[in-house]
């Protein structure tokens, strides 16, 4: 086993997380086994990316680490080491329903210790979000490069991962009033350039409908079930859904359940920035 991972237990936070921590050991079976301090989902990406690893069990003191797993080749492969310092970056995420793999480039709030949460400053992330969904609502050229400049960081994370990198048609999460083309939409097309995808836009059933922060928990889901048709481009594809900021997960997941019933074979979402609250 490696040095300890920190005498601070892993807490793991039900809005996301970050892979606090890897190490790497060579045990008396061959192979190598992957140490791992950091969330569920984290180990699960690991796998899909090395399909050649395997739970292996824990001992009966981990020294902090929360996963271990084992594989036969001699050390950590050039696929699995970047997604492992990814994953250290940005905020994996409990994936939505009917989602593969979730991810936030970061939180949307920068905590500070002593400072009331509402005077938090904005992430990078966050502030290309307020700026282009709000403070340049109405002003087209600067909400343009605020979006180009969150597309370009949600372009880097899709092509360092290698789950997502897979990805072969880009669907948006539409904005509550069909009338006006969302910033979220609007981002999920300059993704698709920058990755050089197809762009598949999701059609909303209703030409209006509450926006989703403005909903109770336990009624979100309700609100949005039934609420989105994908094309049939997707049967049979990799879709990745982009979206500007995700809360509760329950509109991606809508449009995630949408693209699994027109025959999509996987899918996966990002999103810019991961909100304080769920």
């Amino acid at each position: 086993m490696p040095d300890s991972a920190g005498s601070i237990p892993f807490y793991y936070d039900r809005r996301g997380n970050r892979l606090e921590g890897w190490a790497a050991t060579t045990p008396p079976q061959g192979g190598h086994l992957l140490w791992l301090r950091g969330p569920g989902e984290v180990a699960a990406q690991v796998c899909a990316a090395g399909p050649a690893y395997r739970q292996w069990q824990l001992p009966a003191d981990p020294g902090g680490w929360t996963h271990v797993l084992h594989s036969p080749e001699p050390a950590v492969s050039s696929v699995v080491r970047p997604l492992l310092d990814l994953l250290r970056n940005v905020v994996t995420l409990p994936a939505p329903a009917a989602v593969d793999v979730a991810l936030a480039v970061d939180w949307y709030k920068r905590p500070l210790d002593g400072v009331d949460p509402y005077s938090w400053p904005n992430s990078q992330a966050g502030e290309l979000i307020s700026a282009g969904k709000y403070r340049y609502r109405d002003a087209p050229e600067p909400q343009a490069t605020a979006g180009r400049t969150l597309a370009g960081l949600i372009c880097q994370v899709i092509g360092a991962h290698p789950v997502l990198g897979r990805a072969e048609l880009v669907l948006d999460v539409p904005g509550h009033d069909t009338e006006r083309v969302s910033f979220g939409s609007r981002l999920a097309a300059t993704v698709a350039v920058g990755r050089g995808l197809a762009m598949v836009r999701t059609r909303a059933r209703s030409a209006y409908r509450p926006e989703s922060k403005n909903l109770d928990r336990a009624g979100r889901p309700q609100a949005l079930t039934g609420q989105f048709l994908v094309p049939p481009e997707v049967q049979g594809r990799q879709v990745i859904i982009v979206d500007d900021v995700i809360r509760s997960g329950d509109s991606m997941s809508a449009v995630a359940q949408a693209a699994r019933e027109a025959g999509a074979a996987a899918v996966s979402g990002i999103c810019g920035a991961r909100t304080m609250k769920g």
